[in-house]
């Protein structure tokens, strides 16, 4: 009897405890984070299931959950500083900090409980695969369920079963089928009053009859083989019928861009003629060599330009067609942003994905320039740098959208006394690298498409065409468990009265071989043996069961009164008896126990 309460209480707290979380949930009081990688390792492993409330204030040291402004996700880390309301984070396995110092609006909340590996289920509970099986298991459950049917009604806090009374000499008892009462107050003959509006009306005794047996008239009335086999699966098919007509009538697409990349390059090169010498033994200058003022005149500046497809489709590069111009600029700049021209190449038209361009640099007019500011302004030019910018526009399609594109990057000459230089990458000692040699601008056009169209279930979202999967098979899965539910109504309706009784009590049934109303107090004839079930759920009492000649009888022992529902055997007419050598051992145990029990 005891592990019964336990296990309603244990029931109770678990769904006080789901209510309070489902509530805390949808009020943003409770958030829950599944933990990936290994910052916070070793406490923290991927799976996990974090839960965070939040708090009045946090502390240094307290772990979090923040939304990262970068990541745009939720990040569970440790606080590990605070300087004028901003809080610094840190993962325990990192050795460095998060980028971001953010204030405690953007903290959800401190950690409460960790649950390892329940991030994983979660996960799987709320895929389409998960919801597939929790359809499932709703189906599965309603078939089964049916097996417990009769708990359905009654329970400790119900009082439509039966209602005992006593007065102050004398015994009362009441039991009903749907509410009725009996009250008993004399001191004599233990009279009945009825009183109520159900079915069965119970007739009360004090001690024992002189005759030994109850009413022969009164027979257990039919024990309701429950609906919930047919009902729970029919239902679960309704609300997966209407999610599947949900999901019909959306779309299965839904018009969205998709991204055509391409990059644009441009390649630079130089080239001069000088004297041979020294500086230069074949008299020849080539990209990356320094160019002395004194030994070259003229440098003359290439510009290659080309225009990529990254889709590795080969129909996309095909469906490629641009054209534009190309055109370059040499100038002086000096300090604060003056520059003043020396040489240009007006833009030409070119069509296809390269173009070319060459631009001759006189650099004798450096000095002229330099000379002529000085002149006019009475100030030294200072350091100058020359600068040779391409101006390339493009345009045209890419897979059948538009491209209109300009890239303009600038390639500079550090200015040294008499010798201009490329600025280098490389650490000392290395080979020299120039990546202004080479620079490169990415873009991308939008191109119509269509994507998965999607639909909210359960807070998460889910493809309509999973959705019409999920739905079409759930339906068929309930209305198959709909069918056995009915065949296993059926067959238990089938049944004869004690078999179905049987079927129905299980364990809470037992079997005795004499009548618990020859020595009680007090006996109550309950008319209908759905009243005296319900009595057994109410005092939390098994149902025992006499087989005679005549028939069944059902009794429940509370305190000094037995519930009685059935005709009792005539003398000598049980089965079995307490002074036959061929009853069953544990005849005297099962009664005494029950009693004891009770």
């Amino acid at each position: 009897m005891g592990g019964r309460r336990i296990r309603r209480i244990g029931a109770t707290l678990v769904t006080v405890t789901s209510i309070a979380l489902i509530v805390a949930l949808a009020t943003g009081e409770v958030t829950l984070v599944t933990t990936h990688g290994v910052s916070m390792l070793p406490r923290f492993h991927t799976g996990d299931l974090a839960i965070i409330v939040p708090n009045a204030a946090y502390h240094v040291g307290d772990i979090v959950g923040y939304h990262s402004p970068l990541l745009h996700i939720v990040v569970l880390h440790r606080i590990v500083a605070e300087h004028g309301g901003l809080f610094t984070f840190k993962g325990d396995h990192n050795h460095f900090l998060d980028p971001v110092r953010l204030p405690a609006s953007v903290i959800k909340g401190q950690l409460w409980a960790r649950i390892p590996q329940a991030g994983t289920v979660l996960g799987w509970v709320r895929s389409p695969i998960g919801l597939a099986g929790l359809a499932f298991f709703l189906v599965a459950f309603g078939v089964l369920g049916g097996r417990a049917s009769r708990r359905r009604t009654g329970g400790h806090g119900a009082r439509s079963g039966a209602d005992v009374a006593g007065g102050a000499a004398a015994a009362g008892g009441a039991a009903a089928a749907g509410g009725a009462a009996v009250a008993g107050g004399a001191a004599a003959a233990g009279g009945a009053a009825a009183a109520g509006s159900g079915a069965g009306v119970a007739a009360v005794r004090t001690g024992r009859s002189a005759s030994g047996s109850g009413p022969k008239h009164a027979a257990p009335s039919e024990a309701r083989v429950g609906c919930a086999p047919v009902v729970v699966p029919l239902a679960v098919a309704g609300i997966l019928g209407l999610l599947t007509v949900v999901a019909w009538v959306q779309p299965t697409s839904r018009p969205t861009e998709r991204v055509a990349a391409y990059e644009q390059h441009i390649r630079f090169s130089y080239t001069a003629r000088a004297s041979p010498g020294t500086a230069y033994p074949t008299g020849s200058v080539v990209t990356g060599d320094p160019v002395f003022l004194r030994l070259v005149g003229t440098l003359h500046v290439a510009v290659h330009y080309a225009f990529d497809a990254v889709s590795p489709s080969a129909s996309t590069r095909a469906r490629t067609t641009v054209a534009g111009t190309i055109g370059a600029r040499a100038a002086l700049q000096g300090p604060g942003g003056w520059s003043g021209q020396l040489a240009a190449v007006a833009p030409v038209h070119f069509s296809g994905r390269t173009a070319s361009a060459i631009i001759a640099v006189n650099l004798s007019k450096i000095a002229a320039l330099e000379k002529a500011f000085t002149s006019e302004t009475g100030m030294s030019l200072g350091t100058t740098d020359i600068v040779v910018t391409p101006a390339v526009h493009v345009g045209g399609s890419l897979a059948g959208a538009r491209v209109s594109d300009s890239f303009a990057p600038p390639l500079t000459f550090q200015m040294s006394g008499q010798e201009l230089n490329l600025l280098s990458s490389s650490p000392g000692g290395a080979p020299a690298v120039f990546p202004q040699l080479t620079p490169e601008l990415a873009g991308s056009v939008g191109l119509p498409a269509r994507a998965p169209a999607h639909m909210a279930i359960l807070g998460r979202s889910i493809a309509v065409t999973t959705a019409r999967r999920v739905g079409i098979g759930g339906v068929l899965a309930a209305l198959v468990a709909t069918l056995v539910g009915w065949r296993w109504t059926l067959r238990r309706r089938r049944l004869d009265q004690p078999a179905r009784i049987r079927a129905t009590l299980g364990h809470d049934l037992i079997t005795v071989y004499s009548s618990p109303a020859a020595n009680a107090g007090r006996v109550v004839d309950v008319g209908t043996f759905d009243a005296l079930a319900r009595l057994a759920r109410r005092y939390d009492c098994m149902v025992l069961e006499l087989e005679h000649a005549d028939g069944h009888a059902y009794y429940v022992e509370y305190g000094s009164a037995v519930y009685r529902c059935g005709a009792e055997p005539g003398p000598d007419r049980a089965r079995w008896s307490i002074d036959d050598p061929d009853r069953p051992a544990d005849l005297t145990f099962h009664v005494e126990a029950l009693r004891s029990v009770s």
